[in-house]
């Protein structure tokens, strides 16, 4: 059967021919990667409708109680109680009004909220992005008694810790905590709250790794006074600097009231610390 030429083959030269169906092909490719573009788009917004609808929704969070209290009472002699738990995988789990305890009462608090780094469990790591206790009631000397029994502490990698409108007591007096917001990925810690009725807020911005732990700044203020602090701590080498600014020292005194006497004491104070050397 002869061959039929059409008016392309005759009018358009060989060289044109080829660029014309690499044209063609790059049209057709470009077609694809759209298409495959629009169908990321659609999941991507599927995803994110659906996040926002568990966002709304409580989810498991009986089941993630449960798991919590066993794991307490079997590794910590631990019962934990909590009126009720909300939320889901997506936003975290909030526990409302909870008690810690073993034969006494270790704390309880308003609320305790978790909630689990998603980027970096998609990864294989375990990590949470964040832990916040709300008005928590401690007794620090049975905190203490507790934890002195104890033979290992649960290791777990946080990202954020908060403590806010929290009331810690002791023989010494009574610890308000307006709030603690702990940035432990790059390390710095906020504190507003007061000791005995003084006030105590600040930043502490510190670098920790293996080999030393390093105070870049702490700016404390206690009361009138003003603590400022820097220094590395190695395994075997120390080098600490603090200036302690007007201390008041009935404000000090006021550490021990269980001891101390605040009114006996009066005026104010300024020196400076500097400590270094290495440790056998």
């Amino acid at each position: 059967m002869a061959h039929e030429l059409e008016v392309d083959d005759i009018l358009i030269p060989p060289r044109r021919q080829r660029k014309k169906r690499l044209i063609t092909k790059k049209k057709k490719a470009k077609r694809k990667f759209r298409g495959f573009t629009k169908i990321l788009m659609v999941l991507a917004l599927v995803g994110i409708v659906l996040c926002a609808i568990f966002s709304f929704v409580d989810i498991g969070g009986d089941v993630i109680l449960g798991m919590a209290q066993k794991y307490l009472s079997a590794n910590y002699n631990l019962s934990l109680k909590a009126e009720r738990i909300t939320g889901n995988p997506v936003k975290g789990y909030t526990l409302h009004n909870l008690e810690l305890a073993n034969e006494n009462k270790i704390l309880s608090a308003g609320y305790l909220f978790g909630r689990v780094n998603l980027s970096a469990l998609l990864t294989g790591n375990f990590r949470l992005s964040e832990i916040s206790f709300r008005e928590i009631s401690m007794d620090l000397e049975q905190f203490t008694a507790y934890t002195e029994n104890l033979n290992t502490l649960p290791k777990i990698s946080l990202d954020k810790f908060i403590v806010a409108d929290s009331i810690f007591s002791s023989k010494y007096g009574v610890i308000n905590i307006n709030k603690i917001l702990a940035d432990l990925k790059n390390y710095d810690i906020d504190i507003d709250g007061n000791i005995n009725g003084i006030k105590l807020e600040g930043n502490i911005d510190i670098d920790d790794t293996s080999k030393f732990t390093a105070i870049n700044r702490s700016n404390i203020n206690f009361g009138s006074g003003k603590i400022l602090a820097f220094g590395n701590f190695a395994e075997d080498k120390l080098d600490f600097h603090a200036s302690i600014e007007d201390l008041d020292l009935s404000e000090f005194a006021t550490l021990y009231s269980g001891s101390l006497i605040s009114s006996d004491f009066f005026g104010k104070t300024n020196f400076n610390v500097d400590v270094s050397g290495t440790l056998d």
